[in-house]
């Protein structure tokens, strides 16, 4: 594991980067596993993108997952890491990210490095603090949020990986 310091100017975001080299060994026949590079990101309204973006691409990231995504910076981080190669899960088609802040969460894959297999968005427990902001005025209700969960294939290795997003679980 390592971390890439908090900073709008270092990786874009309020909070440091966590990231982590995984490895799935294989198995059956051809005992074929995967190595790849995941990172979590939080990328609120007031974030960095492009700094976040510049971060990504340069480390390197084959999974990353995203949290207090909205609005401008979903569609600049859609549109700059797709110019790269990477897919995105939900992807809202070019329009303005409107889902609220407890559904703000995104998985960004490398396609050279994963192929999409399939994916849903499920809803989970989390707090309910009306207290609490996340950006334009939206806040988390009823104790309930939407994570996304993708099932990407290792191109070269056909190697399964399930990567699953959530923040703040109760």
């Amino acid at each position: 594991f390592f971390r890439i310091p908090v900073g709008y100017a270092s990786n874009g975001s309020d909070h440091p980067t966590a990231v982590a080299d995984i490895t799935i060994p294989g198995s059956g026949s051809s005992n074929a596993g995967t190595t790849f590079t995941m990172a979590t990101y939080n990328q609120p309204v007031r974030g960095n993108s492009s700094a976040a973006a510049d971060a990504i691409k340069s480390h390197g990231f084959d999974v990353v997952g995203m949290q207090e995504l909205s609005g401008p910076n979903y569609s600049y981080l859609r549109r700059t890491l797709g110019q790269s190669n990477y897919g995105i899960y939900p992807d809202w088609k070019g329009s303005l990210y409107s889902r609220p802040c407890s559904s703000s969460q995104s998985i960004f894959y490398n396609k050279n490095k994963f192929k999409f297999v399939k994916a849903e968005v499920f809803s989970y427990p989390r707090y309910a603090d009306p207290a609490v902001n996340c950006d334009e005025g939206d806040t988390p209700t009823k104790g309930r949020a939407n994570a996304p969960i993708v099932w990407l294939e290792d191109i070269k290795t056909g190697q399964g990986n399930i990567t699953l997003k959530t923040q703040k679980t109760q």
